[in-house]
């Protein structure tokens, strides 16, 4: 659950070393353009790590790398990056775009996650840090209790069955409910990548066109992730 994501005793370390990515020339398969120069570097888990650079810098490329999201034909990668002593690791991304069912609550819509990702014979951590309520007859499972447990660590709980409604967060959907805000379905994108076992989590441009209160407080929402 996101706890795995959180906790240091699971975090990874993410070694960079000597990594560089050119464009392939689909003629002949030379290198045409370098678009990112080689580095190396450490991020260690358990941290909130900012690539920042110019627009065409490379950013997006190199997150996307790191996710496995592009194919070694279509870009020429030297150097390698390692997930600590990990032969694999789960990688969750969060787009600059956010894909969300309008008509489904932020509940529904991390139930739907949860279902697609999580295999259901897992068990609820017994030592979990949210501990379900079950008095008013809510079916206790795995999907529900990660479901929970995220609405809770991303601050959705207001919102939690609010429909998620369309990119503008201001449409009225079925009967007059209002759509979720920018910042809250920059939250729920986030939740939905953190349900899973995720030991690492790229965020492309996470703040990307929210105000700077906003954005603030999804850059926080990351910290207390990173810190568990």
């Amino acid at each position: 659950g996101s706890n795995a994501f959180q906790g240091h005793p699971d975090s990874v370390d993410v070694i960079v070393q000597d990594f560089s990515i050119s464009i392939v020339n689909k003629k002949d398969g030379s290198k045409n353009k370098e678009i990112l120069h080689p580095i190396s570097t450490v991020i260690e888990g358990g941290t909130l790590f900012a690539i920042l650079g110019g627009s065409g810098s490379g950013k997006t490329t190199l997150l996307n790398v790191i996710a496995g999201r592009y194919t070694a034909k279509q870009l020429d990668v030297g150097g390698e990056i390692r997930f600590g002593s990990l032969k694999k690791c789960s990688i969750g991304y969060v787009t600059q775009q956010d894909y969300l069912l309008p008509n489904l609550t932020v509940k529904e819509t991390l139930l739907f996650a949860a279902r697609m990702k999580v295999d259901p014979t897992t068990p609820i951590p017994a030592a979990g840090r949210y501990k379900m309520d079950t008095s008013n007859g809510t079916k206790m499972d795995i999907y529900s209790y990660l479901a929970e447990e995220v609405i809770q660590d991303l601050g959705l709980k207001e919102c939690a069955d609010s429909l998620v409604g369309d990119n503008s967060g201001t449409s009225q959907l079925a009967g007059g409910h209002r759509g979720l805000s920018g910042g809250e379905r920059r939250r729920v994108s986030i939740a939905i990548q953190i349900i899973s076992d995720c030991k690492v989590l790229c965020a492309d441009e996470p703040t990307s066109g929210l105000d700077s209160f906003t954005a603030i407080t999804v850059v926080e929402a990351l910290h207390r992730l990173t810190r568990g």
